[in-house]
């Protein structure tokens, strides 16, 4: 009896820790190390930089008035494709007018005094892009103060660095710190996962494959899209400007998502249908690329301006347009994205096309859909205020400029 009552209880405490178990799982349950491959924090880091033979890419954490945020500069040198290799013309000798006259004999053989002249390399173009980092940029910041690894590995003497792919790195990642800097060597790829060997003061780690792959892929992974950093239910109001217009509208029952509306500020318990659907467009909008001041035409026009509230912080965003190529490119500049951007041009194609008709004074009903755009009509006016397109604003911050590197 007393046999039964015993297993019955480690019975009992088995199913206690399984149900724990399942209901608070560890944050990452395969990938637990408390091994550092890099020893720093948020005070001594100073910024990671991926080098490899087409590309080097540098992530810096500078702070500004609005606060803190990852920085990248991007230096690629790809092969220039409208410019193709071509054989050397050399002009004829005036003194041998015959010779030069005279067509080569494909049959004849090489002249094995004259080594054969080596082809010209291929044309190249180099090319900086600057942007913001998005929250898993700020994510992978964290991870290199300090920098785990998933395990070092135990070297076997005489062993050479062949079979880690170390022999020839790939790549290096440099880790500038407050008065030194340490050098990743990366190599390859261990078996049956992606995670990669790195070599670090003669020492060899297994380091995971989510810490640097987002790091060489940033240009596509890391780039921030928003124009400001507030999800719908965190805005507490939104001001537009149009022109001499204004208006301004604030959001009820933001807690209860199925219950939340837009309200003009004129008339807060009322629903503003119109607005609604048009506020939804604005959200929508979203960062292309980042651009540099220079690159947006000097014809560029405003369309309009807006400012998102939320609990701390207020956002302005100023919208404008230009002709590039024949075709109708927008452009925005936020207080938070630090610099000139380009907008998806559907998205803001929509948002622009329905902006009159949120000053037309008209009302709509909740059972009845909003009036399409006329698409006749012409574009919305210069908002009052507005800088001319050859002094087009930028934010405090880098603005299209890099902040200015660490000291190693």
């Amino acid at each position: 009896m007393r046999q039964a009552s015993i297993l019955g209880g480690l019975l009992a405490v088995a199913l206690v820790g399984s149900y724990w178990s399942w209901t608070h799982p560890p944050e990452d349950n395969a990938k637990v190390t408390d091994v550092i491959a890099v020893r720093s924090d948020a005070t001594t880091l100073k910024s990671v930089t991926w080098k490899d033979d087409k590309k080097t890419i540098v992530m810096t954490h500078p702070k500004d008035g609005v606060g803190e945020y990852v920085w990248f500069e991007v230096t690629e040198t790809t092969v220039d494709k409208s410019k193709p290799p071509a054989e050397t013309d050399k002009p004829a000798d005036p003194a041998k007018p015959d010779d030069a006259a005279k067509p080569a004999d494909p049959a004849a053989p090489a002249d094995p005094a004259k080594p054969a002249e080596p082809a010209p390399p291929p044309a190249t173009v180099t090319t900086t892009t600057r942007f913001e980092g998005s929250a898993q940029a700020n994510d992978l910041w964290k991870q290199f103060g300090p920098l785990y690894a998933l395990r070092e590995l135990t070297i076997a003497p005489g062993t050479t660095l062949e079979a880690y792919g170390l022999d020839k790195p790939k790549a290096t990642v440099e880790v500038a710190l407050e008065g030194s800097t340490v050098t990743l060597q990366i190599g390859g790829e261990a078996y049956g996962t992606r995670d990669r060997y790195v070599s670090i003061d003669a020492k060899v780690f297994l380091i995971d494959d989510e810490v640097l792959r987002p790091l060489e892929f940033a240009k596509s992974r890391l780039v921030e899209r928003a124009l400001f950093p507030l999800e719908e239910k965190d805005i507490l109001a939104v001001s537009v400007k149009n022109g001499n217009d204004q208006r301004v509208f604030t959001q009820k029952n933001a807690d209860d998502r199925p219950k939340a509306f837009w309200a003009d500020v004129k008339a807060p318990e009322e629903r503003d249908v119109e607005a609604s659907a048009w506020l939804g467009k604005l959200f929508r909008l979203r960062v292309k690329d980042y651009v540099e001041k220079t690159d947006v035409p000097a014809d560029a026009k405003p369309m309009f301006a807006f400012d998102v509230k939320g609990s701390k912080d207020t956002w302005t965003v100023t919208i404008v347009s230009a002709q590039k190529a024949g075709a109708t490119e927008y452009y925005a500049v936020s207080s938070y994205n630090r610099a000139v951007v380009s907008l998806t041009r559907s998205l803001a194609d929509e948002a622009i096309a329905d902006l009159p008709a949120l000053f037309d004074g008209k009302k709509v009903e909740e059972d009845e859909a909003p009036a399409p755009a006329d698409p006749n009509a012409p574009p919305s006016p210069v908002p009052a205020g507005a800088l001319p397109p050859t002094a087009m604003p930028v934010p405090a911050g880098p603005g299209g400029a890099p902040p200015a590197p660490p000291a190693p």
